[in-house]
């Protein structure tokens, strides 16, 4: 085995509903049909390019992992088992890895179509955009923003920025804070093409509209807060207001181009909501249910985690378990996907995570989650909804934290030589200096 710990019903193991730890595993005699993989390389994954993985690999019923060898575009075929795993891990450098467990069974088809290790490529060059910031009021502050993140900040009456774009088709929005943080006018410059420089200005006295303010409902209300985020087809650009449970905010019409869209995020606790419309307006959002109860461990130096699932997820909800260890260098992340009917057979559930021994180093040395570092995890079911005029709705309800040995924690612990770091005799590495 790979390290999954096999606990009497397959890498989940199950508390309550078949006879305990070392109950009976189902029949596993697996159907007469081969179950075909595919690696796609763009949302929503189902059609378009595909590639393959760094690695493929399967568990079928409560057998061995295995790896896969597909073709060279992203294919693999195994026989269908009753129940199976599927493996996709992807090692971007030595010190990055990101791994993904699709648990499944017969019920649900013949086919998995999941995401590739591909990484779309970055852009061919930058160029300066220089922005003439003018008439920004006294206790005011200008935000101005371009693609990919990039933005600046100003509390100036008038100055110059620059903002470091890719090249290509882009754009610039800007937006006007008061001292209050209430969002008073948003700014958008025309669409233009960058090559090595360009400019524009941003004029907050002649340019610009205050945003809409639409209706917002929330049930069951309040929302602790809210986010707003334009998204235009080339950006996006989310906007910080202080809370306001009766209204959200929108991209003023008369600003609006084709293909914009509005997204808003409301949080009421652990649970949330983001609908994502063309045509925004008044809004009505019901909260998804809470998550029932989710324990984490992860004992030792070298992390296995475990989630306890106090219930089954809400139905028709997605369910996702993942952690995460990270190190200034090094990054390992791991996320797991029970099918529904995977999950079915029992109403409470424990997983662990494979540990870092031979098991796990035979199928690849990089995957196992980085000793003696803060283990971050999260534990999330999501769902999704078509809302009025075809708006996109995600709903979500999750538990999340961190655990586990790391430099800060006020132990030392080998390697470790001093803790926590000061600057003076201890350094960020929790090393002595």
């Amino acid at each position: 085995m790979m390290g999954f710990r096999t606990l009497g019903c397959a890498t989940l193991a199950v508390l309550i509903g078949c006879g305990g730890k070392d109950g009976p595993a189902p029949d596993a005699a697996p159907p007469a049909a081969t179950l075909t993989i595919h690696l796609y390389d763009t949302a929503p994954y189902t059609a378009g390019p595909t590639s393959p993985a760094d690695l493929v690999a399967v568990q079928l019923d409560d057998g061995d992992w295995q790896k896969l060898a597909g073709d060279d575009k992203g294919a693999y075929q195994v026989p269908l088992a009753r129940r199976y795993s599927v493996l996709v891990a992807c090692v971007g450098s030595p010190d990055t890895t990101t791994a993904r467990v699709y648990d499944r069974t017969a019920d649900d088809g013949v086919r998995l179509d999941v995401p590739s290790c591909y990484t779309p490529p970055g852009p061919t060059g930058t160029g300066i955009v220089t922005v003439q910031v003018q008439n920004v009021p006294a206790g005011g502050v200008a935000v101005v923003a371009g693609p990919g993140g990039v933005r600046q900040l100003t509390a100036l009456p008038s100055t110059s920025l620059d903002l470091e774009l890719a090249r290509g088709q882009s754009e610039v929005v800007a937006w006007l804070e008061t001292s209050s943080l209430v969002i008073s006018k948003i700014v958008r410059v025309p669409p233009f093409t960058l090559d090595a420089a360009h400019s524009v200005t941003i004029d907050f006295a002649t340019q610009g509209a205050a945003p809409d303010r639409l209706p917002l409902t929330v049930r069951p209300g309040p929302a602790l807060y809210t986010v707003e985020t334009v998204v235009t087809p080339l950006g996006s650009y989310e906007l910080a207001q202080p809370l306001s449970p009766t209204t959200y905010l929108a991209l003023p019409a008369a600003l609006r181009l084709p293909g914009d869209r509005s997204r808003v995020t409301v949080f009421g606790g652990l649970r949330d909501v983001t609908v994502t419309s063309a045509s925004p307006g008044p809004l009505v959002v019901d909260l998804p249910p809470e998550l029932a109860a989710v324990g984490f461990g992860a004992p030792g130096a070298a992390p296995r985690p475990e989630w306890s699932l106090g219930a089954l997820p809400p139905t028709g909800t997605t369910l996702t378990l993942s952690v995460e260890t990270r190190t200034r260098d090094q990054l390992r992340a791991w996320a797991i996907q029970p099918s529904a009917s995977w999950l079915a057979f029992a109403p409470s559930l424990l997983f662990d995570l494979p540990d870092a021994g031979p098991a796990l180093a035979g199928l690849h040395a990089d995957l196992g989650l980085l000793a003696r570092t803060k283990v971050t995890w999260a534990a999330a079911a999501v769902s999704t909804a078509t809302g009025a005029d075809g708006a996109e709705v995600i709903l979500r309800s999750a538990f999340a934290g961190d655990t586990g040995h790391y430099c800060g924690n006020h132990a030392i612990e080998p390697p470790e030589t001093c803790d926590p770091p000061d600057g003076t005799t201890c350094s960020a590495d929790c090393t002595a200096m």
